[in-house]
């Protein structure tokens, strides 16, 4: 979620300004519509995205958030109270913005205050999933076993995150270094063969003039592209934070061949793991889909689930909504059905999200396999082409001798 800035007309003619957190500008204006408000501009707050650039304003890591709710679970279980627990927490941890944030938690605490009300001051730590299930567990008591389960949800969001991108580090670190080794090639080693073959007055074919063309490109205009990659990397930031950039964005990566596919199971493995959670602990079923919607990064799937949040406000069962949701699987929804009938939905998620998770690693697996080898034998051509180009002119000077 990100923090917006808004202006609105109130219905007496009146200017609002203020601000609140959201998944996206539609969303902040659906709700201040509800509140009979004219719309007339949202933002993202830059400073707020500036401020937690700071150390007192980072979040937190997620694997330390996770080893940090497993061991305050076992506090609870154990008998400790709370507050002492999370004072033994504060102390060992490392990190200092949850440091900070466990202090004056604790402070609360003894103040009066409840665990998800002081939690929830610190949404860049503790987002609106964890906040939910600390509430639904001091509402039944069972705040012990629930942060045990959420515990073990984020140790395998985290495990899963990490196998994901592990498995993409190796083909992108020899793509980079292989297109290093051309870059060396084109700046500093055929300027001087260019030069060579210019004082030998050799013929030179036409492959060989053509990249001899864009190595004095590169040498003449080198200052451009550290600027132009900069510019790139500066308008995408840009044009990702607007509304028709994030749309366009996100369906160029669902349609994308493989990796679409990829982001997709991994995504509805999230998904499907946090409404099981969250409906297991007795939150409501259309909170629980709005919460677990936030867990969605493609704003095509999250608007989806939102869409089908009204249907079964409606009347309408999940896995109705489910099966008219063109961006989700059949056999998805059929499952679901199953859960519904039986009356163990939950279950049947958490399976659901294990199977996406089965499809997800081994989708990974798989493109990473393909990857190298397609990888090294597409820039081994090139790099072959531009040598023997090069050769091949030194080969004709030394025949004709």
């Amino acid at each position: 979620m990100q923090t917006y800035t808004y202006t609105t007309i109130t219905k007496e003619g009146d200017r609002k300004k203020g601000e609140m957190q959201a998944i996206d500008e539609r969303q902040v204006a659906d709700l201040l519509r509800e509140q009979g408000l004219i719309v007339t501009g949202i933002a993202i707050k830059r400073e707020l995205e500036f401020l937690k650039k700071l150390s007192l304003f980072k979040g937190v890591p997620g694997q330390d958030i996770a080893v940090f709710t497993q061991q305050l679970a076992t506090m609870i279980n154990s008998g400790l109270p709370i507050t002492q627990g999370l004072e033994i927490l504060q102390k060992q941890t490392r990190n200092g913005t949850l440091r900070e944030a466990l202090e004056k938690i604790s402070g609360g605490l003894d103040a009066g205050s409840s665990l998800h009300r002081m939690m929830g001051e610190y949404p860049n730590i503790f987002d609106r999933l964890y906040i939910s299930l600390v509430r639904a567990g001091e509402a039944s008591g069972k705040l012990g076993e629930i942060l045990d389960e959420l515990g073990d949800v984020l140790e395998r969001e985290n495990e899963f995150r990490s196998k994901v991108k592990g498995a993409m580090i190796y083909p992108a670190i020899v793509l980079l270094v292989m297109l290093g080794v051309m870059v060396v090639m084109m700046v500093f080693v055929i300027p001087q063969l260019s030069a060579l073959y210019e004082d030998l007055d050799v013929e030179l074919p036409i492959v060989t003039r053509i990249f001899i063309q864009i190595s004095d490109i590169m040498v003449a205009l080198w200052w451009l592209m550290p600027i132009a990659a900069v510019g790139l990397i500066v308008f995408y930031r840009w044009f990702s934070n607007t509304l028709q950039g994030r749309y366009l964005i996100d369906e160029v990566k669902m349609k994308a061949p493989v990796f679409g596919k990829l982001a997709l199971q991994a995504q509805l493995t999230s998904f499907t793991r946090t409404l099981s959670l969250l409906l297991a602990s007795g939150i409501p079923m259309l909170d629980a889909l709005d919460i677990s919607g936030e867990t969605l990064k493609n704003i095509h799937l999250r608007e989806s689930m939102a869409q089908s949040s009204k249907l079964i406000e409606k009347g309408q069962s999940l896995s109705d909504t489910f099966r008219s949701n063109k961006f989700l699987p059949p056999l998805m929804a059929e499952m679901i059905a199953v859960g519904e009938q039986t009356g163990k939905i939950d279950e049947v998620l958490l399976k659901v999200s294990k199977y996406f998770e089965g499809l997800a690693t081994k989708t990974t697996d798989n493109l990473s396999s393909a990857l190298e080898p397609i990888i090294i034998v597409v820039l081994g051509i090139g790099v072959g082409v531009l040598v023997v180009s090069f050769i091949l002119p030194i080969y004709s000077l030394t025949s004709n001798f």
